[in-house]
């Protein structure tokens, strides 16, 4: 942004959404959720065995599709000026 203005406000807003979104809801909300399942695992809920399993699936499937994505994603080298390359990340050959 060529404005400061525009970049301070960028720059508040982004603080903000991720002081509200990030830390109260999102880890507030983390706590909660990882207090209740260890409340009800021991319990016995019923469901909560196929939950466990369905989650760990779900966990697996997109980490691998994540990597997969890193892995075929080109990486620019450099600051995206003249003499600056796009290598893959993980043979850091130049990228088609």
């Amino acid at each position: 942004m060529a404005d400061s203005e525009q970049r301070d406000q960028a720059a508040y807003t982004f603080d903000r959404l991720n002081l509200v979104l990030g830390t109260i809801v999102g880890e507030t909300a983390g706590y909660l959720l990882t207090a209740a399942w260890t409340t009800l695992v021991p319990v016995g809920v019923p469901g909560v065995d196929a939950a466990n399993f369905v989650g760990y699936v779900l966990w697996s499937l997109w980490l691998i599709a994540f990597a997969v994505a890193i892995w075929r994603s080109p990486v620019t080298a450099g600051d995206g000026k003249a003499g600056s390359a796009r290598v893959n990340l993980f043979t850091r050959r130049p990228a088609a």
